[in-house]
């Protein structure tokens, strides 16, 4: 993956999630909480994703989920990939999603619940997820925009983090500006690469209404979604 030096530069930084389609692909719970789930492939991890969201912990990130869905099926979909733990708090749709306006995920309410404002949102604070229009960010910190969905290595993701920290010496907003300026050549500015063969990628930088945006989207085969560690009993 990345040098744990790397790491090191996201401690204290507030990392938010999306759910389905970025931290895996997640079968729906049925209409009856008690009866049988909706016919289709069983739930997976997105690859990766297990290893880097142990690695930000341990680095001492925090992580948050910010989902769209109902509390029930993000509650139940990380307890079933056995993550749950490691999220230290669970946002979701009607908390994030304004009764009235754009159907966009209000993040105000996130970065004030951990005491950032202003100036601090940017550089400490980044958004992860799928989708462009619902995930975008309205102001304030990146956003890590993976066209590909679930099936992107979470390797890339983790990479593409500790470049901007380390571009911008802890601030995630001005690692953003030099990687703009070195026109998407993060390892010029990291002075390491990822493992192969999960290396080969496209990576974009642009502002989409004001709004920093990473956008990444891998040149290989969709990879395999890692199935979950169930939890005992669960069914």
């Amino acid at each position: 993956m990345v040098a744990k030096d790397a790491l090191a530069g996201l401690a204290g930084k507030l990392v938010c999630w999306d759910l389905d389609r970025t931290l895996g692909i997640f079968r729906p719970l049925g209409r009856d909480r008690q009866g049988p789930r909706p016919p289709g492939p069983e739930v997976g991890l997105r690859p990766h994703v297990l290893e880097v969201i142990e690695a930000l912990d341990e680095a001492g990130a925090i992580q948050v989920v910010t989902t769209a869905s109902t509390p029930a099926h993000a509650e139940d979909a990380l307890a079933r990939a056995g993550v749950r733990q490691r999220f230290r708090r669970i946002y979701t749709g009607d908390e994030l999603i304004p009764t009235y306006g754009l159907p966009t995920k209000d993040y105000v309410g996130v970065a004030s619940d951990f005491g950032l404002f202003g100036p601090a949102v940017g550089a400490r604070m980044i958004v992860i997820g799928d989708t462009l229009t619902l995930d975008l960010p309205v102001n304030g910190p990146v956003f890590v925009w993976e066209r590909g969905g679930a099936n992107v290595s979470a390797r890339l993701t983790l990479w593409i983090l500790t470049t901007l920290a380390a571009a911008g010496a802890g601030d995630l907003l001005a690692g953003y500006e030099a990687l703009n300026r070195a026109q998407g050549t993060p390892t010029a500015l990291l002075g390491g690469e990822l493992e192969a063969p999960a290396s080969t990628f496209i990576l974009k930088l642009w502002r989409q209404s004001g709004v920093p945006v990473v956008s990444l989207l891998s040149e290989l085969e969709p990879l395999p979604l890692e199935p979950l560690r169930r939890r005992e009993g669960s069914t």
